[in-house]
């Protein structure tokens, strides 16, 4: 009989784990490793980026929905309240008078005036400056004369003024001979002729315009333009009178007609703003609270229904 004899499994060396297959080593230099870094920077950055903007954006569209529509009456009030100017006139409009059918016989008319009242202390330079930016503002028919344009120069050309005066003139205004106004009228004559002719027709504008900001009394308001000032003209001038010192703007008003000089005799007079309340007539109308400037009626209709009108 055969024994069986149980065969012994050799392992192969080949198959061993000095022989399993390793997996290529990949090696990666140092430059590839911070240009991925940076990549991943990169990209994390322009994410926050985006985010913000997004957010901005948002924040900004939600802004202008609150003020365009949730606010918006709010803002407009505010908007007139910053805009609106009140300008105080010397005295209220007169009340109208009617007939017994109804019909207007006595309106009032708004004036518009833009004026100049001398502040202390205010010099010539100034008053000139002051002219000149009026008149861009404004517009004016100019009247100036030679004598006003003559009267300027000398003002502003005082040491050239001086030397028109001769030496034995100031000799006898020294021993009194003649007077200061003797002088100045010496001055006045003798201004060049060609200096004169070298203004221009905004100088002369602005020459016009200096010389009714200095007619009159000193401290009293000069009206630079009473009449038929336009309202842009009285915005501008209103919207810049912390450049223009000492001018002012205020409304006035007159009496209109509307049937001409028709009852003109049954229906009364008023005062002016610089005539005020009529001597004769002080003491009744101060007793009633009236200032001595306020324009009352002083002759028949406009003088009896004082009280009313």
């Amino acid at each position: 009989m055969r024994r069986k004899v149980k065969k012994k499994k050799i392992k192969s060396l080949v198959k061993g784990p000095l022989f399993k297959k390793k997996k290529p080593l990949q090696y990666y230099s140092p430059s590839y490793r911070m240009n991925k870094d940076i990549k991943v920077e990169i990209e994390k950055r322009y994410n926050i980026l985006t985010a913000i903007i997004v957010l901005a954006v948002i924040l900004l569209l939600g802004s202008l929905f609150v003020v365009q529509v949730v606010r918006n009456d709010y803002y407009k009030s505010q908007i007139k309240t910053l805009t609106l100017k009140t300008i105080d006139g010397p005295s209220a409009p007169r009340g109208r008078i009617y007939d017994r059918n109804g019909k207007l016989l006595v309106d009032n008319k708004a004036n518009k005036i833009i004026y100049y009242k001398k502040p202390s202390g205010i010099k010539f330079k100034d008053e000139v400056n002051i002219a000149y930016k009026l008149s861009d503002m404004i517009d004016l028919d100019v009247k100036v004369t030679d004598n006003d344009l003559r009267t300027y120069w000398v003002r502003s050309n005082e040491k050239e003024a001086k030397k028109l005066i001769t030496d034995k003139e100031w000799k006898r205004y020294e021993e009194r001979k003649i007077t200061n106004d003797e002088i100045d009228r010496l001055k006045l004559e003798r201004v060049p002729e060609e200096q004169l002719n070298a203004y221009s027709d905004v100088d002369r504008k602005a020459i016009y315009i200096y010389t009714l900001m200095n007619t009159g009394y000193s401290y009293a308001e000069k009206t630079i333009k009473g009449t038929d000032v336009s309202d842009e003209e009285y915005a501008l001038v209103a919207e810049n009178l912390s450049e223009l010192r000492g001018v002012n703007t205020k409304l006035d008003w007159e009496r209109v007609y509307p049937y001409g000089d028709t009852f003109r005799s049954l229906l009364g007079n008023v005062s002016t703003s610089k005539s005020g309340i009529p001597k004769e007539l002080k003491d009744e109308y101060l007793k009633k609270g009236y200032s001595l400037n306020d324009r009352v009626g002083i002759s028949y209709l406009e003088y009896q229904y004082e009280d009313v009108l």
